[in-house]
């Protein structure tokens, strides 16, 4: 299976079929560090998301369980399917769901009359996972992707319209951390990575290989 990591993720909009953004902002997340804090309309009904960034699968998994702790619901149990993140819990009826995908910790809360929101989790999920074409009326452009010998991605991303971009790494020859701000490769060697950048307008992809 392909390994991720996920830099900067943000919100456009479309991220959750049959319903409209309303707002997002980062917000204090105490030990959790910034929270993505968005509200979505669907409906007469309005869906909580939150989202945690951190800097690997291992990260995302240990802030997942302080998330837990800090429901403290018993009713709260893991769920096992395959189209749901990597590690999910829901609450019954599907009225909160809370799971790890890759770096990312994502909270899906009904916040009034929304009633089950796993539709809307896994839609997320999906959009974090997908390989996407490339395309758009005005995608970013990938100038540079370097890779160092000790397994280093650095790499060159804009915007036409200088709006923000965030971007997904994907592998299969490796596990992906960030270290110091910067994408690695673990064990530390090169290995051919996909590199994704998600604009608002578009999506480019580019391609790491160790001889490149």
């Amino acid at each position: 299976m392909d390994d991720l990591l996920i830099l900067g993720f943000r919100f456009f909009g479309h991220e959750v079929p049959g319903a409209r953004l309303e707002r997002a902002r980062y917000i204090d997340g105490d030990k959790l560090g910034p929270v993505l804090r968005s509200m979505w309309r669907r409906g007469d009904g309005l869906v909580a998301i939150d989202v945690l960034e951190g800097d690997s699968a291992d990260d995302a998994e240990q802030a997942l369980q302080q998330v837990l702790r800090d429901v403290q619901s018993p009713l709260v149990v893991r769920t096992e399917t395959a189209d749901l993140g990597d590690t999910a819990y829901a609450a019954p009826g599907g009225g909160g769901v809370y799971f790890a995908r890759a770096n990312l910790v994502m909270i899906v809360r009904d916040a009034g009359d929304a009633a089950s929101v796993l539709d809307a989790a896994r839609a997320l999920d999906s959009w974090v996972t997908a390989v996407p074409e490339p395309g758009g009326t005005l995608p970013p452009q990938i100038s540079r992707v370097d890779m160092s010998d000790q397994g280093e991605i650095d790499f060159d991303i804009t915007d036409p319209l200088e709006r923000p971009v965030w971007v997904k790494l994907r592998t299969d020859e490796a596990r992906l951390s960030r270290r110091r701000g910067k994408a690695v490769l673990q064990p530390g060697r090169p290995a051919a990575v996909t590199v994704v950048a998600v604009g608002e307008n578009g999506i480019a992809v580019a391609e790491a290989r160790p001889d490149s």
